[in-house]
């Protein structure tokens, strides 16, 4: 039997659908069980079994963790929001020692991957394409160093909050009093695509599935395409193994119709990572064949081309009081 704990859901539901597909596909006795912080997170209302939990900073969130993780008898611990992933980094081994498996990458690969400075340097240190880039060090000694425009953008910001375009100095200025940690870049006017990545537990390369962003809202793509593009392909799974990534990996990346340059890594499902699974990756199916004790090869370029997604809302009604009757762990 193969239980799947999904933390951090919220309202989406690109996760846990597939996760509860893969069981029936693969004929495989389990459930999927999901937390969240928030009683409203929708998410909840589809699992097959749902906990309101204490939030990741609070100090019951690993006890909290814990509990499920024997009562439900779990197997696989998925961590799906950015602040889970540097969290469960770092205690993995604590956590592995109950017996489940915790899908992230090691600490060092989260530290690079969540840290915009930290990612740019790796990557020239390792001779990968990234945009040329300014600290906030760097910047206070020469701004006039910037060409326009160019992009600003928090150091270890998530989503797009404080993405910005500069198109001159003026900006520039105006934007370094309001962001915390300031990164700027010279600003890549070219195609810009998400790559969808999965490697097993031993950090090889299984999928990399490329999808060109065609609407992007609130930094979440709403159509996006996959695409062959061999390039992307092959520069993505340098990366991969340069990070040692283990897990999902949902890497952005410009494309010129020459280079692809590399802006940003995700060390987690990408938001719109069902467009992958759909296309063609299955990346679910492989996790529970990956807990069954089988191999898997890579399948890198097995995948429909060319297979739009166009994401869209939904609404959901239910009683308040049946939020009452959501598991809590405490």
């Amino acid at each position: 039997m193969i239980n799947i704990l999904l933390l951090s859901l919220g309202h989406g539901t690109s996760l846990l659908f597939p996760f509860l597909e893969a069981l029936k596909k693969t004929k495989t006795r389990g459930r999927v069980i999901a937390t969240d912080r928030d009683p409203c997170a929708a998410a909840l209302q589809f699992s097959d079994k749902a906990y309101i939990v204490p939030g990741r900073n609070e100090p019951d969130f690993n006890s909290a963790i814990k509990q499920i993780i024997k009562r439900e008898k779990i197997t696989l611990v998925v961590p799906s929001a950015d602040g889970d992933m540097i969290h469960f980094a770092k205690a993995k081994a604590e956590f592995e020692k109950t017996g489940v498996r915790v899908l992230v990458s090691d600490q060092k690969t989260i530290e690079i991957t969540t840290d915009k400075l930290k990612f740019f340097n790796f990557c020239l240190e390792n001779n990968i394409r990234v945009p040329k880039f300014y600290s906030a060090a760097e910047l206070a000694g020469s701004r006039s160093a910037v060409k326009y425009p160019a992009f600003i953008n928090d150091r270890f910001g998530q989503g797009s909050r404080f993405a910005h375009k500069l198109e001159s100095q003026n900006d520039l200025l105006y934007f370094l009093k309001r962001i915390p940690n300031p990164i700027v870049s010279d600003y890549i006017a070219a195609d810009e695509y998400s790559v969808d990545c999965f490697c097993d537990f031993d950090g090889q390369v299984i999928s990399i599935v490329p999808r060109r962003r065609l609407l992007v809202c609130g930094g979440e793509s709403f159509v996006t395409r996959t695409e062959k593009n061999k390039t992307i392909i092959g520069a993505a799974l340098e990366l991969l193994k340069k990070l040692k990534v283990i897990g999902p990996a949902n890497i952005q990346c410009f494309f010129d119709g020459r280079d692809a340059t590399f802006f940003e890594v995700n060390a987690r499902f990408g938001g719109a990572v069902r467009s992958a699974f759909e296309a063609g990756a299955e990346t679910p199916e492989l996790l529970i064949n990956l807990l069954r004790g089988k191999r898997i090869k890579p399948r890198l370029g097995k995948f429909k081309d060319r297979r739009l997604m166009l994401r869209y809302n939904d609404d959901l009604f239910i009683n308040e009081k049946d939020l009452k009757k959501i598991a809590r762990i405490n």
